[in-house]
């Protein structure tokens, strides 16, 4: 893996923030712990310890194992009344904290995270730079969870 020094550095650099995107899509603190930890371990061990995208990489593994850990909502009819009614109030949270967005920045957080794109995809189709798409993102997600929280 390198130099232990490093390597705690940029442990120390990444986790916390990984561990954040991560617990925001899981809601377990202990699912997104482990979405963080295994993201850090495959980033090391796929990219060298100097690479400039190690931090953009690490993101998207955590994003993707974050998703995986998260727990699927019941479906059928033996699943409770008060799940299917917490579901439904929070896709509403969901639609109204989306709809208050501007229109860019909608746009981007669909194809970014319903459609699946990668940052390229997004910026070419909204015509931006990858930095610009990234701010972009960054400001959308961070209204979005203001919203969520204060609902």
């Amino acid at each position: 893996m390198g130099d232990p020094e490093i390597v705690t550095a940029l442990y120390k650099q990444h986790f916390e923030p990984l561990r954040r995107r991560a617990q925001s899509i899981t809601r377990c603190p202990h699912a997104a712990q482990d979405a963080a930890q295994d993201a850090l371990l495959a980033t090391l061990a796929r990219l060298d310890l100097d690479d400039p995208g190690f931090g953009a990489y690490a993101t998207t593994v955590a994003r993707r194992n974050a998703l995986r850990h998260r727990a699927p909502l019941a479906t059928g009819p033996d699943r409770p009344q008060e799940d299917h009614s917490t579901a439904v109030v929070c896709r509403a949270d969901v639609r109204r904290a989306l709809s208050a967005l501007p229109e860019r920045q909608r746009r981007a957080v669909f194809l970014s995270t319903y459609a699946d794109q990668p940052h390229e995809a997004v910026g070419a189709a909204l015509g931006l730079t990858p930095n610009a798409t990234g701010q972009l993102l960054f400001r959308a997600r961070s209204a979005l969870q203001s919203s969520l929280e204060a609902s």
